[in-house]
């Protein structure tokens, strides 16, 4: 007898959902009202994570965590049940902590290659500029980064000169990557499936699913521990 499964909702999570059950041999029925993927799931803020090459094993990272378990606004959450099982993972978190560990692991860790300094690209019919601000490439009008998700930037930027190994970036600059088979991390707002249903679909994408509605400092802990991966080549 076949398996059904009905998923009501058609955001980012329900589409998700249906793509995993529809993996494991189920009959899936999506039910949407309107059209899938608006409604909370329907735009972003189309910005870069500037500062998300921060390690989350950093020195004084531990002083943080008390503040974070008890404030409901902090992306930190524990389930002390599970603490036992997990103690082995926090004691060598700990020690990948200390100041000398992270010294050691920032000097070991890759290079970062700028293929493309500058260059102007149309989008929409508009002139655009790419150029990096504050050290991460972005669309500009000149001065300020602007939002897009046209994968057109980051084919120039592929088409230009040294092709890296990892490409760290969102929305279209992230898709035009896996499309040329290049393993991407990448920025998902939890309102937009693209990213999601590329990783779904067995791309060699990693994804940190962000919220529009929280404050930037709320991912500090994230940010942290996703430069740490990187400097520990995972």
């Amino acid at each position: 007898m076949d398996k059904t499964v009905t998923v009501i909702g058609a955001g980012i999570v329900g589409v998700c959902c249906a793509l995993h059950l529809q993996r494991e041999g189920f009959k899936v029925r999506l039910i949407k009202k309107g059209v899938p993927g608006k409604a909370a799931s329907f735009g972003n803020s189309g910005s870069f994570g500037i500062a998300s090459c921060v390690p989350f094993g950093m020195p004084g990272i531990l002083k943080k965590v008390p503040r974070m378990l008890f404030d409901t606004e902090s992306p930190l959450k524990l389930r002390w049940s599970h603490v036992p099982k997990a103690l082995p993972w926090f004691l060598r978190f700990i020690a990948a902590s200390r100041k000398s560990r992270v010294e050691a692991i920032t000097a070991a860790g890759g290079k970062v290659v700028r293929p493309l300094d500058e260059t102007t690209v149309t989008l929409f019919g508009a002139p655009r500029i790419y150029r990096y601000l504050q050290g991460v490439g972005a669309v500009t009008d000149g001065v300020r980064g602007l939002h897009t998700h046209s994968p057109v930037p980051m084919e120039r930027i592929l088409e230009a000169g040294e092709v890296p190994d990892l490409v760290f970036a969102d929305h279209g600059f992230a898709g035009a990557a896996v499309a040329r088979g290049i393993p991407a991390i990448a920025v998902m707002d939890t309102n937009d499936t693209a990213l999601a249903v590329a990783r779904a679909r067995g791309r060699d994408l990693t994804l940190i699913p962000l919220d529009d509605g929280r404050r930037p400092d709320a991912y500090d802990v994230i940010a942290e521990m996703f430069q740490w991966e990187l400097a520990q080549g995972r």
